[in-house]
Parts: structure tokens; sequence; C-alpha cells
């Protein structure tokens, strides 16, 4: 059998592409009902159930494709015409149900649901519900391996011909239908016709690019699974505009409902090249358009759609993109499918069903209700063009492995919308499609106000005038720990008195730079809150950055000052900046003890105001250069107003943590001060890796942490007491974790960009094994989701972040063009408000809770399809053995692309990497699987604690590694001071202070002990 199609000694045919995988799905699970279609039809009058199943046995009879047996020989099934099989018809009478209509369809749900054994069983049935003398339902239902909607209509109509020729005694006409047997050998003819060869080049190069599927499921899907359905139908007026605009146009309903889900992918996902599914007859000839069997195809529709085009031009494109398809409609979707080597579907796909079949049974008319369970990849759109004047029905079926039942009448309920706002468009030629609405009243209003309700009155002061109240209000209170020494509110305000004095007679003062190159310690604390109080805004610079990068923040910040200490100022690269050295043995010109008044305006070189800056941190930019965001006074009211969330009070202990480069800082210290709390330290050279964490923070009773969920993974499970309260932040945050460090303790999730006062959103308390939200914006902040035309997102579906109010950044330090990119206008505001773009994703849950799905850029593009890294992370970190995970995209030499997992064990476990290849595999498409899996003790971080991705990529790149050079033994074991950014030491068990080690030998200009690596900037 050459041409795999048929055997010469008896009547067997090979499966078609699309048989095969149905066949496949049906071995893997005989319940699965995703391939069965059916649907009722209401006989509106009486029935004679004995002539009913004569007319019915009659078409099986005739309908040859109803015979068709399957079975395998070694591991390939084929299909053979058998014998007109033995059945009967089901008759139910349900009439005296209270509600028949209801009793009937669930019976109905319950045989299309049945167990089906694809080699033994009858693959279709009919059954007859009684609902009254004169209400009758036929049910039908028959395997898509046999028969697609096509041959339903045309059994349809037989046995309406055949009823009604027994009910009026006359005799019956010659079968109309063609054989199965012919329509198999045409296919096999046509595969061997040049009209398949050149029916393959056009589809390949529509593909040309192999465009990502389009998908608007909240996560990848494992295969086939029961669809979701949501039924629902047009408002009067939305079914009067549809009709407008199909009467202006001259189109059909067809194109209009392909041409708004089309517009509505393209709104939803920010897409211009929009791939939808298309369902094809690939009935071309008189006999396929006349024989019963399975010739229902599916093929891309791949258009081109821009926010700018109207109504009226996305109707157009949509209409010429169609118009190709018919002359090639013949060639198998899932054998192109696989030629482009993707899973089988182009995108969600739409079907328009031209009911009523406009039939008689007896003379009495019909009504046809759908119940097909048929398969679905992510989404289908079904609408119903009854042609009687009553309201458009529209289905919308999910695929459950991708969308929640929730997600499903979500996004039917804003289809419904945005196809009347589509069609008046076009009905009146106005407006583009990027401006068509989604949402509706009731929903835009609950998203952009009734979730944004945040307007608190909160003091209106700066920050150091907050600080200063506090710190009269309970003097003796202790502000900073130490180790075994303290600080008091007065010592901390009057030290921070005594050099702003010394600031502010140098003639520093508003809208002017301080950088501070100090330890954690509580000098720093008072060096900011001196910059502060001389109205000037503090730049803190990690002593432990390389010298390359605390050069290029010197000069490009432009400070008036820096603060330091005589240690830390030889190790600083050479500069010309005035220079104040502080000796930290002593408390700052603490001379003669008396009590300095805390500074006034009158004190300073002029006024200062809330909309002066605090502070500028410096963040990673989008083209590997950092840029300084530039914060001010204005969003520290809202930010200190978190102590009630957080339960923070003057009994509490805040440990003071993170980076003083990292805006996490700032919540350390001044949300803890303005509170009346402690800001705990620890001693200078004290290890605050794994273990030694929980011992600091038990040894100093901390009642309050903020650290990084990729930190908090490397914790021991009892090293955090249970009465703390813990916040996450800075990375998303896995359900693991929450699950393992929720217990007994109150946990919080914190979202907030460097271009907003720290802090945007915050969770209410988490619990259990749970993706955990970010919560909902805080005092006066107001969040946004949106589309690329900045309108908002339905609930549920993702668009990107967007933050406004008073913790609003100013913007870039000397960057307008960046700034005025990144801070554009509030369409939803008072004029003159802005938002800040954050090139962050998120949803919308339906309780008014923001979930964070990622960046931007992490959402990656292999071999066309589109990869969420943080989904597959997600997968790998859910399995027992491994407690970190993080994917990268490795580019080989030859220009391959492939997916690099790289994990860490959890505590005594043993990670295999085939067993995760394997988990992947059953939770994800093939092309999310990756290709290696690397074993790490530790993932590389950033000073602030973020996870270095750069590092992984360089470390599988071999960044380490010269030409020809092999580490030796003694090199490996050296090399534990590189820990991963050196290839010869594979696997490290040095953790963050290893890395601390590596920044220290790069600013002092030496290599890795190990492998000689050179210094390298860290991005932070």
């Amino acid at each position: 059998m050459s041409d795999g199609l048929r055997e010469s000694q008896i009547n067997r045919w090979a499966l078609s592409p699309t048989q095969t995988g149905m066949w496949r799905a049906g071995e893997i699970d005989p319940a699965r009902a995703v391939f069965r279609g059916g649907e009722y039809i209401e006989i509106h009058g009486p029935v004679n159930r004995i002539l009913f199943e004569a007319a019915l046995q009659q078409a099986v009879r005739e309908a040859d494709t109803l015979h068709v047996r399957f079975g395998v020989d070694d591991g390939e099934p084929w299909q053979t015409a058998g014998a007109t099989p033995a059945w009967s018809m089901d008759f139910v009478d349900v009439s005296s149900e209270p509600e028949p209509r209801a009793v009937a369809e669930r019976a109905m749900r319950q045989e299309l649901s049945a167990s089906l054994d694809l080699h033994k069983d009858r693959l279709f049935g009919h059954m007859l519900f009684r609902v009254t003398a004169d209400r009758y339902f036929w049910f039908h239902h028959q395997h898509h391996l046999v028969m697609d909607g096509a041959s339903t209509t045309l059994i349809v109509r037989r046995v309406a011909e055949l009823y009604t020729a027994l009910v009026e005694d006359r005799l019956l006409d010659e079968t109309p239908f063609g054989s199965v047997q012919d329509l198999l050998e045409e296919d096999v003819a046509y595969r061997r016709l040049s009209q398949y060869a050149d029916d393959g080049r056009y589809w390949r190069e529509r593909c040309a690019g192999n465009p990502t599927p389009t998908q608007l499921s909240s996560h990848a899907g494992a295969g086939p699974a029961e669809p979701l359905r949501h039924t629902g139908y047009l408002s009067p007026h939305a079914t009067e505009a549809v009709r407008a605009a199909l009467t202006r146009t001259g189109a059909r309903l067809s194109r209009l409902a392909i041409a708004a889900m089309a517009g509505y992918v393209h709104r939803l996902t920010d897409n211009r090249d929009v791939v939808l599914s298309m369902a094809v007859t690939a009935r071309t000839t008189p006999l396929a358009r006349t024989t019963p069997g399975m010739r229902t195809n599916v093929l891309p529709l791949r258009l081109d759609l821009r926010p700018g085009m109207t109504g009226a031009e996305l109707l157009a494109n949509t209409t010429d993109g169609i118009r190709e398809l018919p002359a090639h409609q013949r060639y198998w979707g899932d054998q192109l499918s696989q030629e482009l080597g993707r899973p089988v579907g182009f995108g969600p796909s739409v079907n328009v069903w031209p009911f009523n079949y406009d039939l008689t049974f007896g003379g009495f008319r019909t009504t046809t209700y759908s119940m097909s369970m048929r398969h679905v990849e992510d989404l289908l759109l079904s609408v119903y063009d009854r042609s009687d004047g009553n309201p458009l029905r529209i289905d919308l079926d999910g695929n459950t492995s991708r969308h929640s039942p929730e997600e499903v009448r979500t996004h039917h309920d804003h289809f419904l919308v945005f196809l009347e706002r589509l069609a008046a468009s076009i009905a009146t030629d106005d407006g583009p499609i990027g401006g068509l609405d989604l949402l509706g009243p009731t929903r835009r209003s609950q998203v952009l106000e009734q979730w944004n309700d945040t307007a608190r009155d909160l003091p209106t002061a700066r920050l150091a005038h907050l600080f200063e109240a506090r710190a009269h209000q309970a003097p003796d209170a202790i502000a900073v720990r130490c180790g075994a020494s303290t600080v008091t509110y007065r010592e901390l305000n009057e030290r921070a008195n005594r050099l702003a004095d010394r600031l502010i007679a140098r003639g520093i003062g508003p809208e002017q730079v301080v950088a501070l190159a100090l330890p954690c310690s509580p000098a720093l604390i008072v060096a900011m809150l001196a910059t502060l109080k001389a109205g000037a805004a503090y730049l803190a610079v990690d002593p432990e950055y390389p010298a390359g990068r605390v050069a290029f923040i010197l000069d490009d910040a432009r400070p008036v000052c820096l603060l330091t200490t005589v240690e830390i100022r030889d190790t600083l690269p050479d500069h010309a900046i005035p220079e104040l050295v502080l000796d930290l043995a002593h408390a700052p010109d603490d001379r003669d003890g008396h009590p300095v008044p805390d500074p006034t305006d009158a004190d300073r070189t002029h006024a200062a105001s809330l909309l002066n800056a605090a502070y500028v941190i410096y963040t990673a930019g989008s083209t590997s250069v950092p840029k300084a965001v530039v914060v001010t006074h204005a969003g520290v009211p809202s930010l200190a107003s978190l102590r009630e969330q957080l339960r923070m009070d003057e009994a509490s202990e805040v440990l003071q943590f993170l980076s003083p480069s990292f805006d996490g800082m700032f919540w350390e210290v001044f949300i803890t001060l303005l509170a009346g709390a402690t800001v705990s330290m620890a001693p200078a050279g004290r290890e605050l890796v794994g273990p030694a964490l929980g011992e600091l923070v038990r040894e100093q009773g901390i009642t309050h942490v903020a650290l990084p969920p990729s930190m908090l993974a490397e914790l021991p499970a009892d090293s955090l007491p249970t009465d703390i309260t813990l916040v996450v932040a800075s990375e998303a945050c896995p359900p693991e974790l929450v699950q393992r460090w929720s217990k007994g303790r109150r946990m919080l999730n914190s979202y907030g960009p460097s271009e907003m006062t720290v802090c945007a959103t915050l969770s209410d308390p988490l619990r259990g094994r749970v993706v955990p939200p970010i919560g909902k914006p805080i005092a006066n902040a107001k969040v946004f989701v949106l589309d690329v035309a900045l309108q908002p997102v339905p609930q549920g579906t993702v668009g990107e972040l967007h933050l406004s109010g008073p913790g609003l950044a100013r913007g870039y330090l000397q960057r307008p063009d960046m700034t005025a990119g990144r801070f554009v206008a509030n369409p939803f505001g008072k004029p003159g408000t802005r938002m800040y773009r954050t090139a962050d994703l998120a949803r919308w849950r339906h309780e008014g809770d923001l979930e964070f799905v990622g960046r931007a850029d992490r959402q990656v593009k292999l071999r066309g399809f589109r990869v969420e890294l943080d989904e597959v992370e997600a997968v790998i970190t859910g399995l027992d053995a491994v407690a970190q995970a993080a994917v990268v995209v490795h580019t080989a030499p030859s220009g391959h692309e492939h997916l690099v997992a790289y994990v860490v064990p959890a505590p005594g476990a043993v990670v295999d990497a085939g067993q995760v290849r394997a988990a992947i595999a059953d939770a994800l498409p093939s092309y999310m699987v990756p290709s290696e899996i690397v074993t790490m003790d530790a993932l590389p971080r950033t000073p602030n604690g973020k996870l270095d991705r750069d590092v992984l990529s360089a470390r599988h790149r071999g960044a380490c590694r010269t030409p020809g050079w092999r580490p030796t033994m003694a090199a490996r074991q050296r090399c534990a001071v590189c820990s991963p950014r050196c290839s010869a030491h594979p696997r490290s068990a040095s953790g963050v202070h290893s890395e601390q080690d590596v920044r220290r030998r790069r600013r002092r200009g030496r290599g890795c002990a190990g492998c000689g690596a050179a210094r390298r900037p860290c991005e932070g």
C-alpha cells in the first residue's frame, strides 16, 4: 500500500488526518464526548412513532457511512464499509414531567457522554421524546468519525422526506445519497492530482512565518477536553443593528460573525496578525455534496488587523480573506498543522448554522436546537441564523483545559457587546474598531470606578514632617535596632537634623540630589532623613555594586553631594562630586549634644513642597542602560496608610533586609518609622541567607518582614515564627510558597514598580495553595488593565497594567523622551492626570482583585508559538521534588532556539529530569516542554534579591569559559565563589553570600578565583 490509503485485497481505507486525531483521542478516553455531534428537532405536531422509526431505518440503510467499521493493524487505524447495523430507536415519554424539556435534554446529554468503544459500538443513535400529544423532540447524534455537519443536514432532510411520504402514503423517492466508498476513493484520487500539491503550496505560503496560534485562553491546554457552553441571544436592539449592517454592506451574516470574532480577538490580544480556525465543508464535487460522511475540514483564516481600521474595513478585510478559501479547502488542516510542526488548531473557531432547516414532518413545522459536544481547541463561536425574525442565538463553547466557566461566560457577554458595537459602527460608518467598547456601561463602571474606589482623606505633608510628628509624639520609643545597639526616635531625629543643617549650609535644598554611598546601618537612615529634611532627594548607591555601575550612576544623576565613609570612599571610582565623609564611630557631628530644631522653609534654600523629589532610584532599562526614576513626596501618605493592612503599630519590629538601591528599603524604613515601629537592621557582617535569616528574625523578635519569593523559597519551613506578618514582593509568588508559608502567618502579596512610590496594590491575607492575587489598589491609587488602544479589557482578560494616583513618579531623570513614552495622559481621570504604562500583564478577577500574569517581555515566540515562560515555571515548581525553577530561551550557535529549565531541588529531594519533562508534557503542549533540565543548588540573584535571568542565559552560553579551556578539579573547587555564573562549577551550594563575594571581587578589579571570569556589570 504505497500511498498508505487503500489495501488491494479488501476495501480498507486509511483514516484522514482529522479522523486519526479523533481516533487516538477516543482510544485514550472512550468516555470523551468532544468528537460527537448532536441536535434535537422540535416537531410542532403529532408524530406517528412507528412511521417515524421506519423513516429512520430507511435513512440509515441508505447512508452507508453509518455502516463503516474501524479497526487497527500494527497500531494504524483503518476503516471499511460494513453491513447495515441492527439498531432501534429509543422512545421516551416525558409528557408527565413538570419540566419535560429539561428532562429530555438531560437524557440527551447523558447519551452524548456515554462511553464508546470505537471498534464495536454503533457510532450513531436516535431518540424520540413525546412532550405533549402534539409536540415531539427528535434527538439524533453521531460520532464525527463518520459524519460531519453537512452529512447531518443531508440525513435530516432525507428523514423528513421519508416520514412525510409515509404519512401521506406516497412511494418513497430513490435515495439521493452517494456511496461513502466512492467518497473515500475521491479523496484518494485528489491526493494524486497536481491540485493537491498546489493546495499544499498555497497554504504553506499563507502560513509563511508560522504565525502564532491565536488564543484567548488564560493558559495552555493539554489536549481535548469536554467543552463548556454558554448560550445567549442578541437583544432586539442588537439584532436590529446587525440587520442594518448587513443591509448596508450586502454582506452575509457568516461574514459579519467571523469579522466580529477576528476583531474581538484582535482587541483582546493586541495581535495584528490574527488567525482563526475556519470550518469548511470541503465538498467541492457533486458526489461530495450528496454523500454523508466525514469530510469537514478546518483551515486557518489569517487576517492583518489594526486598531485604526473601521468596522466596514474590518468586514471587507475578512470577506477578502474568506473569498480565497473555497478553492483550496480540500487540503487537510490537520496535515497542514503537522507540516508546520504545531499542534492541531489555528485559533478560535466560528460556525454559522443556517437553521432553521425549513423542514416539515408530515406537514408540521420544526425548530432545531444544537446539543453538539464537538471538539473545541480554544473557543468556538456558533451563530444560529433562524431567519424567522427572532433574536439571533449565539453559543460560545470553551475548552475546559483552557477556560473556567466564568471565563467562558465573560467572553460570551463581551462578545455580544462587541458585535452590537461593531454592527452599529458598520451601519453608520463611525469610528475605528480600537475605540469600540467591549464592556457595556455596567462592567465598564465596575473596572474603572467601583474597583478603583480608593479615595481617602490622608495628611498632605512631606515625609520629613510626617516623621518629625511621629518622633515628637513618642521620642523615647526605639526607632532603629542594630544588633545590641538602639537609636530612639529623639536621637534619630536630632542626628538627622544636625546632618541636615550641614547639607543646608552647603546650599543643598529642594530639587537637588544627594548621593548616599553608605552601608546598611543606622547612619544610612540618618542620611536619608537628613537629605529629606534639607528638602533634597536622596540617591542610595549600593557600595557592593560593580565600579562601572557606580561610575555610571554618579555621572548620570549628577548629585551635588556624596555622603560616604572613609572606608567606602577608597573603593569608589574616580569622580568630581563634592563629598561629605561621615564618621560612623560616633553620632554625626555630635559635638555638644544640644538638640537641633527641625529645619523649616526659613532655613532651607527655598520652600519645599509635596511635589518635590524625595528620592531617585535606578532601575534596569529596556536598552540595557539603567534609568533613574524620580519619586516625589506626594505618594508617601498613601504608602504610610498601609500600616493598617499590615497591622503595624508601635510594638512592631520590622526587618530591614533589602539593598539600599532597591526601593523596597523605602518601604521597610519609612512605613515602619511613620507607624512608630522599630526598624531592625542586621549587624555588619551578619549573613542573611537561608537558616541564618530565620535565626536573626527570632533573635530580634521580628514581627514584619518583606521578602522576594525566590529568597523565601530557600528558607527552611520552620525558620519564620508563625505569628509573623510576611509580605512577598518584587516577583511572582508561586502557589507552593503560599501554601507553605501562609499557614499560621499573615501573608500578603504586594505589587509596585519603581515608577510608583514602592507599592501600588496589596492583597488580603493569603491562604492555601492558590495563585496569589496582587490585590487591590492602595489608598488613592488607581489601576487600569487596558488593551493596546488604551481601552479597558473585560474581567478575566489579560491586558497591560496601568497605574495612576499621587504615588506616581515624576518620570525618568533627564530622559524626557522615555518619560513621555511611559507616563501618558490618563483618559479616565481629571484633565492633567497621568498614568504609567508598566509593561506588566494582569487581569481582573471577578471579586475585584488583580492577578499578575507576567511581564510582556516574558512572553516569547518559539518556533512560531507564543510561550509564557511563567506558565512553564509554574508547572515545574508544582512538583514536590522542586523548590524553585527558572526557564530561559537558549539560542544555539546554529540559531536554533529551545527552552532550558533550571531547577533547585526541594530539601532532601532528587530531581529526575525525565520525570520533570514528563510532568510538563502532561500539563502543557509539546512546544512548551524544555529541551534541557539543569539542576542547581541555588538560582542566581541580582543585588535586590530578584532572579538574575541574564546570568542563567550567560551560564548556558558558557560565558565564563574561554575557547579550548577545560576546568581542572582544583578550579572546580575554587570556583564555588563564582557559583552559577561559572561553567566550571555547574552546581553551587554557596547561595546569595557567594554572589556578594563575586560582586566584591569584581568591583575590586579581580576575576573569579576559579575561572578568571572578568568583571560584569550587574543590572540590579
